[in-house]
């Protein structure tokens, strides 16, 4: 990995990793507002349609967070020099945007069905959400995407919470499988640039 490379892994590693701080420290009593982004819709679209979530084929609906956030871990991308301004540019966005909390809206252009769910419905872990939604088997979060000017390229973080007792990954409780992700936009087309390695995040 040359110089240039390692450089900027680290700049979107220490990026995407501090919004999660900054989202905590939102003023808990300014309510979220909701998020209008139409471009946002379709890189979520791209993803849903394009990355097989963990959950069983017996479930028909996605479930989606209302609220958006970060991902508990950083990213690992690496890119060539060429591609390093564009990056930068979508990821010092999704910094900004990513410092409060936004509202998602039924704005999502896919053929599945899906519900957005509020935070309180996951707050305390797949048993109560089982509760309310008993044909889950997990549900799936979005931060806010951030783009370069000419939003030829998004960067979003992306968290399904699922159960090992539904097929979604090994050991007890509720598990996330996650990752940071940066899409190009080819042809009018939203498709991956590059994907971080993932993480596992346990609640």
């Amino acid at each position: 990995m040359n110089c240039t490379r390692f450089l900027l892994v680290g700049v979107v590693a220490l990026a995407l990793g501090r919004v999660s701080s900054s989202v905590l420290t939102q003023d808990s009593e300014t309510p979220p507002e909701p998020y209008e982004v139409a471009e946002a819709y379709q890189v979520y679209a791209a993803i849903l349609q394009s990355v097989s979530p963990p959950w069983p084929k017996t479930q028909k609906e996605f479930f989606i967070r209302t609220e958006t956030g970060d991902v508990p871990c950083g990213a690992s991308d690496q890119f060539g020099e060429k591609e390093a301004a564009e990056v930068a540019e979508a990821i010092d966005d999704y910094v900004r945007m990513n410092k409060k909390t936004w509202l998602l809206q039924n704005h999502l252009p896919i053929d599945m069905p899906y519900d957005l769910v509020p935070r309180d419905d996951t707050s305390n872990g797949l048993e109560k959400f089982h509760e309310l939604h008993p044909d889950a088997a997990g549900w799936t979060e979005f931060s806010a995407v951030g783009f370069s000017a000419d939003r030829s390229i998004a960067a979003v973080s992306v968290m399904n919470w699922c159960s090992s007792v539904r097929e979604c990954g090994n050991g007890n409780g509720t598990i996330g499988l996650g990752a940071s992700r940066v899409l190009v936009k080819k042809n009018g087309k939203w498709q991956p640039l590059k994907n971080g390695r993932g993480c596992q995040a346990m609640r």
